[in-house]
């Protein structure tokens, strides 16, 4: 499991500890939050610990009662809605400024908190933690390069999405596309890329007859690249990746893109594994799909080749 993997299980985990809450204990979300935050098992998340172990979220309220006592006290109960939103935007500040839990709720109480729900609850999960520490007067030049990369990928992740892949989209992709070298193992081989409205008319249609599924790879409303599945069979298919020019490339948008692409192949496509074909002159590319766990079992002249169980 890599880094950003990481870093989102242990964010959607603290927002649905926070969010079922509301219907399994007693106390106040008030209550709730100053005692998770300040706990034992807050630190466990800090240091990221939590997922070795084998602990339930009813587990995590035992450890909770077992720390503080009962929890019996207070009736003011947030929204589930609020409740997530507070327990996932608390751990992106941990992980992405490398703040400890008490650290943040000594900056936003529970008493607090929610005012920053209703302000900020719309942006990116991202935007609105580092505003919310703007507010604070945090010194963002704290925060090192490590710390800088984990908030880039948070923010990616909240802002790449994947779609099936339309004629629209296609040109929106091929309007300034740019060929890699890379992807070419002869050098002398590789041209420019000329981009022909006709041909992308019929791109999709075509791509389709050979057996491809397409999604678009959407960063806001800027298609930056496209992921092909392709020869489903015995619930396996090829699984490949292309990003329009250098602007998206070495910035963790094609991990993350990949990611995201298994699993739409696990739970769309109903897949239990995924192969991958690369040019063994292509490092970066087996670089990025080691990374989120791709498995080398074969070679030819020309590509090294990958598998990853789903």
């Amino acid at each position: 499991m890599k880094l950003e993997t990481v870093d989102l299980k242990l964010c959607q985990i603290q927002g649905k500890i926070f969010e079922e809450s509301i219907d399994s204990l007693n106390c106040s979300s008030q209550v709730f939050i100053r005692r998770f935050m300040n706990s034992k098992v807050a630190k466990s998340f800090d240091d990221k610990s939590y997922l070795a172990q084998t602990s339930s979220i009813r587990d995590v309220y035992d450890e909770l009662e077992e720390e503080y006592g009962a929890f019996s006290y207070g009736k003011e109960k947030f929204s589930m809605n609020e409740m997530h939103w507070i327990g996932y935007v608390f751990r992106c500040m941990s992980i992405a400024y490398g703040l400890s839990s008490k650290q943040i709720y000594k900056m936003f109480p529970s008493n607090d908190v929610r005012s920053y729900y209703f302000i900020y609850h719309t942006f990116d999960i991202v935007e609105a933690a580092e505003r919310m520490l703007e507010t604070k007067g945090y010194d963002f030049s704290s925060v090192t390069d490590k710390g800088k990369k984990i908030y880039r990928r948070l923010l990616y992740n909240q802002k790449i999405r994947l779609e099936k892949m339309t004629t629209e989209l296609a040109h929106k992709l091929f309007i300034d596309f740019k060929n890699d070298e890379m992807l070419f193992e002869d050098k002398k081989d590789f041209k420019e890329f000329i981009y022909d409205e006709n041909q992308v008319n019929n791109y999709v249609q075509n791509k389709e007859k050979d057996g491809y599924i397409l999604l678009a790879i959407l960063y806001e409303d800027d298609v930056i690249g496209e992921i092909r599945f392709k020869g489903i069979e015995d619930s396996c298919s090829e699984i490949g990746i292309v990003l329009k020019n250098d602007r998206y490339k070495n910035k963790g948008m094609g991990t993350i893109a990949l990611s995201k692409a298994l699993d739409y192949a696990k739970d769309i496509l109903k897949l239990n594994k995924v192969i991958a074909s690369i040019l063994k002159t292509n490092k970066r590319s087996q670089h990025i799909f080691e990374k989120i766990g791709f498995i080398f079992y074969d070679e030819d002249d020309h590509f090294d080749k990958f598998y990853k169980k789903l």
